[in-house]
């Protein structure tokens, strides 16, 4: 809990043909150089075949660009300047523009980004999800947490996951003057965000909880903690790191 402050194994065969969402990891497999066939990549489909001995290879993953837009968004709701390096800002491009247009100062260079929020922050209007290099769809929770402190109304509509916003009631909880229609949340400017009893609903709306404690008069309890273990490693300690006044109660397991 955050206050303010061997499984079995499994046998492939063959090929085969799937359909899943364009996620920007889609783009660097690394099957061709260890000698499988891989074919598709960056697009929605992947036709994969295999061949019996898969040879080495030097493989670099992608940075995490959801934890980096979790944390430009943490400036824009909490206030104040972060500095994020390691990560292209190409990757996470949209929720940098959004931030800009609502008032943040960004200042890219190379592999590194600044976001700055010091004064007002302004409405978004509507913005959508979608495949990469779209805003992506777990980026959006997180930036509605920013919405929340905007003067003028915003909404976000999330065309590739239906439960997307199960954050909401938490927003509302906090004082935030939210709503879902559907697919899309809208935010309303006006609500004085207060501190409360909370509980993460999942990974990216847990999250975005944190952030609306942040950016909350007095203080928050949030229970649910687990769920943001799985995709924000130390995230207490960063954002205590940043001026977060934020500690944990338990210890993850």
């Amino acid at each position: 809990m955050w206050r303010g402050r061997e499984a079995p194994r499994s046998s492939l065969k063959g090929g085969g043909r799937w359909a899943g969402a364009c996620f920007r990891p889609c783009r660097t497999v690394f099957l061709p150089p260890r000698g499988g066939s891989v074919e598709g990549a960056g697009s929605s489909t992947l036709i994969i075949e295999g061949r019996r001995a898969l040879g080495g290879c030097v493989f670099s993953p992608l940075p995490d660009r959801i934890f980096a837009s979790t944390l430009a968004c943490a400036a824009a709701a909490a206030g104040g300047r972060v500095e994020l390096t390691g990560c292209s800002p190409e990757l996470y491009a949209p929720v940098l523009e959004i931030l800009a247009q609502m008032g943040c100062r960004v200042e890219r260079g190379g592999e590194s980004v600044q976001v700055a929020r010091f004064g007002r922050l302004y409405g978004a209007g509507r913005v959508f999800t979608g495949v990469y290099p779209a805003l992506a769809t777990d980026a959006a929770p997180p930036l509605a947490a920013a919405m929340l402190c905007a003067e003028g109304e915003s909404s976000i509509e999330d065309v590739i996951f239906e439960q997307r916003f199960a954050c909401a009631e938490g927003f509302a909880a906090l004082g935030g003057r939210v709503n879902t229609a559907g697919r899309v949340l809208h935010i309303r400017p006006g609500g004085a965000l207060r501190g409360t009893r909370l509980s993460a609903p999942d990974l990216r709306g847990g999250a975005a909880l944190v952030l609306a404690a942040m950016a909350a008069q007095g203080r928050s309890q949030i229970g649910g903690v687990a769920y943001l273990d799985r995709g924000y490693a130390d995230f207490t300690e960063i954002l205590a790191s940043l001026g977060a006044r934020i500690y944990r109660e338990t210890k993850p397991a």
